[in-house]
């Protein structure tokens, strides 16, 4: 049965596509047992509040990655992921759950009004893993998405939100990913389901 929908205007929740940006750190080539040595912590910790202040919101994961990287470490070995979480820990940070990952976000940003996603640029490090994009930011490309498109059913609507971010194929961590985002919007925004189709409508009072 289609589904019939009453056009009641477009809706003026503005969502921005910004390109993900990758922080630009100093490198520093020491081997795993120099980096766990003590009297670095300083130095870690001003590149993790780097990353944070050029890339938030961004996941923990992805927030390590980026420090050991940068200390030419490539693996999260048990010691190095301890260090790190216990360094994390001594930092007051504004940091929020989603489902089962941390994500971590600068202090002037507002969590319930943020209303952008972010694509890849030129750079191969901007390319982020689908287990590495907040899900607070694919359920913006979900309302986004339904913004340009009317009503959709559900795997169309997963669907195009992946192609947004720049996932051509649908695997099982994308699929994941974009069942949380359409969750969280349907959480966060002004949607309107109907059995298996969704559906934007006009009322930005109603953004979490």
């Amino acid at each position: 049965m289609k589904v019939k929908w009453i056009d009641i205007g477009k809706p003026d929740i503005i969502i921005k596509e910004e390109v993900y940006e990758v922080t630009s750190l100093d490198f520093t080539r020491v081997n795993v047992n120099d980096f766990l040595k003590e009297g670095n912590e300083e130095e870690i910790i001003s590149r993790i509040r780097k990353v944070i202040d050029t890339e938030a919101p961004i996941t923990e994961w992805l927030l390590i990655k980026r420090v050991i990287n940068s200390f030419n470490i490539q693996k999260a070995g048990i010691h190095i992921r301890k260090k790190m979480f216990d360094i994390l820990d001594q930092i007051d940070l504004n940091i929020n759950e989603e489902y089962d990952m941390t994500i971590y976000w600068k202090d002037t940003q507002r969590i319930a009004r943020y209303k952008t996603y972010r694509v890849p640029g030129y750079n191969e490090e901007s390319i982020r893993d689908v287990t590495n994009v907040p899900i607070i930011e694919i359920s913006n490309v979900v309302y986004k998405v339904l913004q340009e498109e009317g009503n959709l059913i559900f795997d169309d609507l997963a669907r195009l939100t992946a192609l947004k971010l720049g996932y051509t194929r649908m695997g099982s961590n994308v699929k994941k990913a974009t069942k949380r985002g359409i969750e969280m919007a349907l959480e966060r925004y002004p949607i309107e389901k109907s059995g298996n189709f969704y559906c934007a409508y006009n009322d930005s009072n109603m953004l979490k």
